[in-house]
């Protein structure tokens, strides 16, 4: 049962996280209106066996309002989504494996705002998670102004920052003497990467007979008619390689033209998101588990994504196993404590996205061992072991298992109080009396199972 002094702050959640409740969430997210944005969110709470075996109803609800109000996405049938956010604002993991990711389309300026998560399962769990929210900001796109020049001049702008694997367009326009009497045929505009001469292969081009650097084919393109001096430069799929300064040239007729006092700087930074890794907790040994990696991209367009798993516990699985977003992991007791790493490459971009979880996994004691004393390493496990009467006898048991085992001792069958209630694995015996030959047991017990090893002692007077 829980404590009654509890019961509130299941209920209503606190300022500060409850010991096992805790929210992994992004949380601040930007996005554009119109764009699509999904969320990933993990969370754990207080559960145990003896609870109903009910499903978790889960629940996004906007800032000041209440766990009675109109939530904006929930998958709770019986209760009604905000109408701003219905069909907008979806669930899109599974609240069974502690999944809490939200997906929202078609983003819009009355987004902004902060939202929070609450989770409810039977009556024992109703628990708003008040310490970490996610912050929603739904910015307009930025608008650039190019202003035409006359004689020979171009506008840029000259300093751009992009995240690794998403898109900009670079407005640009150009002019450059032309007289009339000058044939009529169309300029051809190169940008071209900073120490690159004009006759390199350029970044683009709108020269059918000039080949396009390799790095850049497909991904850096001319959008408009050159013919109406522009040289608008369109990037998508931006990589951390492209990072440098561009130069613009253009050439028509006796018109060959490289415009060096004004370039494009172009910074490409590494993306803001992080991938989760969703599973249930703890981890149990022998037991197949699966684990969901998942990643936020705050993108109108979606990424193809490469997934990729590293650690100890998948370095004896199926290499064709671990390129997926889904991970079947059936842990071993020696996998308790190693990293396990998911890794997620937007292809395109050629950015490689990582995160790292520690694994918890829950073992039964798999060896016991019983000792004279701390610096002794001969295990009595089934042997008889002879000492004098009126000797110091200490004793000490050890089991490895995940969380620890309780130990006990059992002398002849009967329970024996330990020696330390700090250390319940040391028995101390003073004085060895001749009643105090027989079968001496320690017992590790534990919730996945128990284990139990045992001496002979014998008194010789």
């Amino acid at each position: 049962m829980v404590p009654l002094l509890l019961l509130p702050l299941l209920w209503g959640g606190s300022l500060q996280e409850l010991p096992g409740f805790e929210l992994r969430v992004q949380e601040s997210v930007t996005v554009e209106p119109c764009m699509y944005l999904r969320v990933s969110c993990s969370f754990s709470y207080q559960w145990y066996p003896w609870y109903p075996s009910m499903e978790p109803i889960i629940y996004w609800f906007r800032e000041g309002d209440g766990p009675h109000s109109d939530p904006v996405a929930t998958n709770d049938p019986n209760r009604r989504q905000k109408p701003e956010a219905r069909g907008r604002f979806r669930l899109v993991g599974d609240p069974s494996i502690n999944d809490c990711s939200l997906s929202i389309k078609e983003a819009r300026l009355s987004d902004s705002g902060i939202y929070y998560f609450r989770v409810e399962r039977g009556p024992n769990v109703k628990y708003n998670y008040r310490d970490k929210k996610l912050n929603l900001q739904v910015t307009d796109a930025p608008q650039l102004v190019i202003t035409r020049l006359s004689q020979e001049s171009f506008t840029v702008q000259e300093s751009l920052t992009v995240q690794a694997g998403l898109g900009v367009l670079v407005p640009c326009n150009f002019s450059y003497p032309w007289s009339s009497w000058y044939s009529s045929m169309e300029p051809f505009i190169y940008w071209f990467r900073e120490g690159d001469g004009p006759h390199s292969d350029p970044v683009a081009t709108n020269n059918p007979k000039r080949r396009v650097k390799m790095e850049t084919r497909g991904r850096f393109r001319l959008l408009r008619d050159p013919s109406d001096n522009d040289c608008s430069l369109s990037i998508r799929d931006a990589r951390m390689s492209d990072t440098g300064v561009y130069y613009f040239r253009v050439e028509r007729d006796d018109v060959k033209y490289s415009y060096r006092d004004k370039k494009l700087n172009l910074q490409v930074t590494a993306p803001p998101w992080k991938p989760y890794i969703l599973f249930p907790e703890p981890l149990e040994a022998g037991r197949p588990t699966k684990l969901t990696c998942t990643l936020s991209l705050a993108s109108g367009e979606g990424h193809p994504l490469l997934f990729s798993w590293v650690g100890e516990a998948v370095d004896i699985m199926n290499p064709d196993t671990l390129h997926s977003s889904e991970l079947t992991l059936t842990p071993r007791p020696q996998d308790h404590g190693t990293n396990l790493t998911c890794g997620v490459t937007l292809q395109g971009s050629q950015v490689t996205l990582e995160t790292t979880v520690r694994l918890n996994v829950s073992y039964a004691p798999r060896l016991v061992t019983m000792r004279i004393s701390q610096e002794s390493l001969t295990d009595l496990n089934g042997t008889s072991l002879p000492i004098l009467e009126g000797q110091f006898l200490r004793l000490v048991c050890v089991a490895d298992s995940n969380p620890p085992a309780m130990l006990s001792w059992l002398w002849e069958g009967k329970a024996l109080s330990p020696s330390h209630r700090s250390a319940p694995g040391v028995l101390e015996i003073p004085r060895v009396g001749v009643g105090d030959g027989g079968e001496v047991t320690c017992q590790a017990q534990h919730p996945l199972g128990s284990q139990q090893v045992s001496f002979s002692l014998s008194v010789q007077s």
